[in-house]
């Protein structure tokens, strides 16, 4: 039994691009959460605690961004790029990780 090769030429067309790609891992990832619903209401009482839920995640994400206006405006960090430069501002030398080395 022969195997054939398969090569690929600069005339035939990619099987897969980025937009094809995005869409893919964005079905599953929907997909999965909406086949995960159904236990996660079960589990958690149903849609109060999901909602109290949504609505605390909202507000201290809400709180980060606040917090890194305040500190980018009135106390003039202007070099606050992530989450893990606001925790330094907040926390000092004691947010950073521990030395490896």
């Amino acid at each position: 039994m022969e195997h054939k090769v398969w090569r690929f030429t600069s005339e035939q067309t990619p099987l897969s691009s980025n937009p094809k790609t995005f869409a893919n891992i964005f079905i599953s990832t929907v997909g999965a959460g909406v086949l995960g619903l159904h236990y996660t209401f079960m589990r958690t009482g149903g849609s109060l605690t999901i909602t109290i839920i949504a609505f605390l995640t909202y507000h201290y994400m809400m709180l980060l961004v606040l917090s890194r206006c305040h500190f980018e405006s009135r106390l003039d960090f202007s070099k606050i790029l992530s989450f893990g430069d606001l925790g330094f501002i907040v926390s000092g030398p004691l947010a950073t990780p521990p030395s490896t080395s």
